[in-house]
């Protein structure tokens, strides 16, 4: 492996040298020969020395003939003027016409840097990990400069009394390996492809600069028109959920609690909100070295707690304390309705209240509110009512607290386009109202 060379492993789901579960690694070179072995096939180059003997041997290995007259005078009158140094000539070869023609394999290009540029048959793990680089997205420019920026080559200049010099690739894809590789991981998991070239630069590129963070790339690719088209069905859409922010497969009971937000009307926006603020998403990011932020608020405002329409009834005897903690409880489950129409936000409510597991009662503490609801798990019809509020309220919709402090079942009153709804979280029923005040499922 060539000095100074990133070994790329990647975290993505093809091909198979993506799989190993770690970002960019960084290993150090170990510490070149002092002498570099030459390979076998051009132990017999020109018995030149000098200017001449490197440029002879530039035609040799690179373009695989014998130097015409003309062109070698060129090379050798600008190495001795000093208008170029060894890893200008070196460039000049491998990027010429001529040898750009040749159609090389990655393989192959590979294999002529290390006979050229280091003078040697390439290592197993080197030659691997370059040809992953490649594979990743780093151009053959890039790749070149790993080699060329070598002690080993250093030393091969030395031996031919010229300078060596120093290569920097202009490529957005060569200024930095693990955003290059990010990117690589976002189209292999997501769009299920090899990267287009000018693509995946432009998306480097808005990373770099920062007008991109970790969060918003993974949702634009999940947005984009190609993934869209692909018309993938939910199950699925979580399986690469799971794969792209927590780097694993679903688990069961996890990937039935994201199909049901689904099917309750949250947006895959919201979904992918959900798993883009997790902390695993959050070191995977940090180990590429790219920032991430809180998808959820593209979409959801929540009224803050002190503005709440119904405050006073939603606190009841709650501390502050204690009605922050079912706030924020409550914030948990509206967030991902937030992007949703009013009549689907109001069955979402009711549905994801219902479920939750709590114990009925009018003489524990803390029944008949929020934090009872949410945090001690207890409640009447007259906390779910007021749970069911809380949640309305954190969404700006107002509501009505039907028979609030009356020994009878309560629950929200909803207008929704100049029709009320009844919204019960205790009794999971959501519908508009038969008759002004009347419940569905209740005759007094």
């Amino acid at each position: 492996m060539a000095a100074g060379l990133s070994a790329v492993i990647l975290l993505a789901a093809v091909p198979a040298y993506a799989r190993t579960g770690t970002a960019y690694v960084t290993e150090k070179e170990p510490a070149a020969q002092t002498t570099a072995a030459a390979p076998e096939d051009v132990t017999a180059l020109a018995e030149e020395s000098g200017v001449s003997g490197f440029v002879e041997r530039l035609y040799t290995i690179v373009l695989g003939r014998a130097s015409e007259p003309a062109g070698k005078a060129n090379w050798v009158s600008s190495l001795t003027a000093k208008t170029k140094d060894g890893e200008g000539a070196a460039y000049g070869f491998f990027f010429s016409d001529e040898y750009t023609g040749f159609q090389k394999s990655d393989d192959a290009f590979v294999e002529d840097l290390y006979k050229t540029l280091l003078g040697r048959s390439p290592d197993s793990n080197g030659k691997t990990a370059w040809l992953t680089a490649l594979t990743v997205g780093k151009t053959r420019s890039g790749v070149f400069a790993g080699f060329v920026n070598s002690s080993e080559f250093s030393q091969i200049c030395a031996g031919y009394g010229i300078e060596r010099g120093t290569y920097q690739s202009p490529e957005v894809l060569d200024q930095n390996d693990a955003v290059t590789g990010f990117v690589y991981r976002l189209y292999a998991r997501i769009l299920k492809r090899t990267p287009d070239r000018g693509g995946q630069a432009d998306w480097v590129s808005q990373i770099l600069t920062g007008r991109l963070d970790g969060a918003h790339a993974a949702w634009y690719f999940l947005g984009s028109d190609e993934f869209i088209n692909k018309k993938v069905g939910d199950s699925d859409f979580v399986e690469i959920l799971y794969q792209v922010f927590l780097d694993r497969g679903a688990d069961a009971a996890g990937k039935k609690t994201w199909e049901t937000k689904l099917k309750l009307g949250a947006s895959r926006l919201a979904v992918t909100a959900g798993f883009a603020c997790s902390s695993e998403y959050g070191q995977l990011c940090a180990s590429y070295g790219i920032g991430t932020v809180d998808l959820f608020a593209d979409f959801f405002q929540p009224v803050p707690m002190d503005q709440l329409a119904n405050l006073t009834s939603l606190q009841k005897r709650a501390s502050a304390e204690e009605l922050a903690q079912a706030y924020a409880a409550a914030c948990g489950i509206v967030r991902f309705y937030a992007d949703t129409p009013l009549e689907d936000q109001l069955k979402a409510i009711t549905a994801e209240l219902y479920s939750w597991s709590t114990v009925y009662s009018m003489s524990e503490a803390h029944y008949n509110d929020p934090y009872g609801y949410f945090i001690l798990r207890v409640a009447s019809c007259a906390g779910a009512a007021r749970t069911a509020g809380l949640c309305l309220n954190i969404l700006g919709i107002p509501y009505e607290h039907v028979n609030e402090n009356q020994n009878t079942h309560q629950w929200c009153r909803v207008n929704v386009n100049g029709v009320y709804w009844v919204v019960d979280a205790n009794g999971g029923c959501c519908q508009p109202e038969p008759a002004p005040y009347q419940h569905p499922w209740i005759t007094y």
